[in-house]
């Protein structure tokens, strides 16, 4: 049959190729195989979207059935796994339609890792990694063995020296759903939070995990996995001079209810018990957190936990006297 279709007008070898990787059956190989052995540049070349075949089989098939596939293309063609700034090791954990009950066999990224490990700390267009990409918010239930996997090889992106984001703050900057919705939170958090110097990070605004999770109002459990790695954290200031504390008393500040603020006044006990000299941290506009609540009109709850660790403060409160 192959055989007629190629004398056809309209034959298209790569074009085949690519709706083999997309549509795989038990038939793909062979097709594959075929295409490969009559016109060779047909499994290596980009579409109109610069999708080479193993993009589209990364993108629509990265399970263990397509095993044979990947081995066959990996040995035909080991360069396609450098193809463009998006490899294909980006595409299966980029596509759109992934969700909690799609699967990414581990034989499969094993085998794309060790033949192309550069991948793992190659930035696409939009400035993330696979790593940075398996971490992102669509990830309802994130499977643990996937990330671990990903993460084993990944040291260099999760302890960067520059100030960008790393797959951690991606996690770190989740609201509070994420907890009640993802029950491997902490555990993911226990992965990405690999030493000392991946907790120290910070991004474009100088903040580390930390600040972000006290600005969401996490669950201290969270900021516990990164302050096992350094106890210094809650003294960390980002570019605003600003330590965990401000952040927890920022984002207290969006709260409408007693149970969105509940968390917020949890957070700020918890780190007035790690560092109550917090109290007292002023700014780069030389702003104390008390000062920052009382301006900004914080709830009496958070400006009391406040205050207990600095009875002395002046709140600035009438007496009649």
């Amino acid at each position: 049959m192959l055989e007629i279709v190629k004398d056809s007008a309209d034959f298209d070898p790569s074009r085949l190729v690519h709706m083999a990787c997309a549509y795989s059956s038990r038939d793909s190989l062979e097709v594959i195989t075929f295409l490969a052995d009559e016109f060779p540049e047909s499994v290596k070349s980009a579409d109109d979207l610069e999708q080479t075949p193993m993009h589209v089989l990364c993108t629509y098939n990265n399970n263990l059935d397509a095993l044979p596939i990947f081995g066959f293309l990996l040995d035909r063609h080991p360069e396609i796994l450098a193809s463009g700034d998006s490899t294909p090791l980006h595409k299966i954990f980029r596509h759109q339609e992934w969700d909690s009950e799609s699967t990414v066999d581990l034989a499969v990224l094993q085998m794309l890792i060790e033949a192309y490990p550069e991948a793992l700390t190659i930035k696409d267009e939009r400035e993330c990694t696979p790593l940075h990409w398996a971490c992102h918010r669509d990830w309802v239930e994130v499977p643990m063995d996937v990330i671990g996997l990903l993460a084993d090889h990944s040291h260099a992106i999760l302890e960067s020296v520059e100030e960008v984001n790393t797959p951690l703050h991606i996690v770190c900057s989740q609201d509070r759903s994420f907890y009640s919705m993802n029950q491997n939170c902490l555990e993911l958090l226990e992965v990405l939070a690999v030493s000392k110097a991946a907790v120290k990070a910070r991004n474009e605004n100088g903040e580390t995990g930390l600040h972000l999770l006290c600005q969401e109002g996490a669950p201290r459990d969270a900021c516990q996995v990164l302050l096992k790695k350094f106890q210094g954290l809650v003294c960390e200031k980002d570019n605003q001079g600003r330590i965990p504390l401000h952040k927890a008393v920022e984002g207290s500040l969006g709260t409408t209810t007693p149970e969105e603020l509940a968390p917020y006044c949890t957070i700020v006990k918890f780190l007035l018990q790690k560092f109550a000299g917090g109290v007292q941290e002023e700014d780069n506009d030389g702003i104390t957190p008390l000062e920052l609540a009382r301006s900004e009109g914080a709830s009496l709850s958070i400006i009391y936990e406040l205050v207990r660790v600095d009875p002395m403060a002046n709140l600035g409160l009438e007496t009649g006297s």
